[in-house]
């Protein structure tokens, strides 16, 4: 897959055009790379999101790239998490609600629904919470996962409906202490709306959730030399049927992280080499089954951070995590100088938002066209 660049480097609180770029974000898909580059210019904004030192974040757009939502927690569950909504559409960003209410937990989840006025969560300890984001209020709570387990949730994926919460609890063994045995794992879908079970698809122990299908069809699960399996197993990537609690195939990849592109029609796999820690991309068309890593070395060896809600664009961090660079689904170059604590696209691609390592200064960047 040929990813063509679209963005200028950003150096923070500089824009510095290189051969002409700047603009390129807006290109269409198709478009040659020796054609003319649409006029405009990126804009520069930050505010600082008041947290704890070493915070994690979450991000993520609203459908009409207004409101951003950036989640904060720490990586040890022993700070509550924080939602804020920030206003991105005018001069300058500006926080409009503080949400809380989630414990001390780490974040599973955190989407909007199709139509921008409803806001997802997840903590780790299975607390759901459906927020009105206009008003800052949370509207339901409800629990998910096992009860009574500290950790609960380790995954949770919104459907693109928004009409379906899928959770997947973390792999458990039950019996005695000196006769325990694996608990086969099972995949739970909600209605948010209603803050119902619909059903339970149970899948092989050894599974851990790592992406949702856009329809919510399919599950991607993660597997390794785990307690079902032999010690000399390959790592595999294993894709499940929800409507039909079968599995659907698999790959033999040792794979950290899946992304599934907003059209479901490819499947981002992130891998990280044990030996020398470098990451690398591959690219798999679903349809035909097969993958493709990247010709580009900076795309190749990069960290994925997620793609535009059109799936035209992806956002990924260099191996030293200190640049983000903005890909059209095909494209390249180096966009922001500085440590990635967490990144995100608008849906069309035309507005970023980095919060920085250390700092928790929240960065955003928007295409003005003249």
């Amino acid at each position: 897959m040929l990813l063509r660049p679209v963005m200028g480097t950003l150096v923070l609180g500089t824009l510095a055009v290189l051969g002409g770029l700047a603009g390129a974000a807006v290109a269409r898909q198709g478009k040659s790379a020796d054609e003319p580059a649409p006029k405009g210019k990126w804009e520069q904004r930050q505010v600082e999101l008041k947290g704890h030192l070493g915070d994690r974040w979450l991000l993520a757009f609203s459908p009409d790239a207004k409101t951003l939502a950036a989640g904060s927690f720490s990586n040890q569950g022993d700070v509550p998490v924080v939602l804020r909504l920030v206003d991105v559409s005018g001069k300058d960003p500006r926080e409009q609600h503080k949400l809380t209410g989630h414990h001390k937990t780490t974040l599973a989840l955190m989407a909007f629904a199709s139509e921008g006025k409803t806001l997802i969560s997840v903590g780790a300890d299975g607390l759901a919470k459906v927020w009105d984001v206009e008003g800052g209020k949370v509207k339901e709570t409800f629990a998910v996962g096992k009860k009574g387990e500290f950790n609960t949730v380790e995954g949770a994926w919104l459907t693109a409906d928004g009409k379906s919460l899928v959770v997947f609890p973390p792999p458990r063994r039950a019996g005695t202490f000196s006769d325990t045995h694996p608990v086969p794992p099972r995949v739970e879908i909600w209605d948010p709306q209603t803050r119902k079970q619909d059903k339970t698809v149970p899948v092989a122990p050894g599974q851990h959730g790592m992406a949702l299908s856009p329809d919510g069809k399919y599950l991607i699960c993660g597997t390794g030399p785990a307690d079902d399996l032999p010690g000399e197993s390959v790592a595999q990537v294993r894709f499940w049927n929800l409507q039909t609690g079968k599995a659907a195939g698999g790959l033999k990849l040792l794979v950290t992280r899946a992304l599934f592109s907003p059209t479901g029609k490819s499947i981002l796999l992130q891998q990280v080499n044990p030996k020398n820690e470098q990451p690398s991309l591959v690219f798999w068309d679903v349809a035909t089954n097969k993958g493709s890593t990247p010709t580009a070395a900076a795309l190749k060896h990069s960290y994925a951070h997620g793609f535009s809600g059109d799936g035209k664009y992806l956002v990924t961090a260099s191996p030293d995590r200190r640049k983000v660079t903005v890909w059209e689904v095909g494209t390249e170059k180096p966009a922001l100088d500085s440590t990635v604590g967490a990144a995100a696209l608008s849906a069309d691609g035309r507005t970023l938002a980095v919060i920085t390592d250390l700092d928790n200064i929240l960065h955003v960047w928007t295409f003005k066209e003249p």
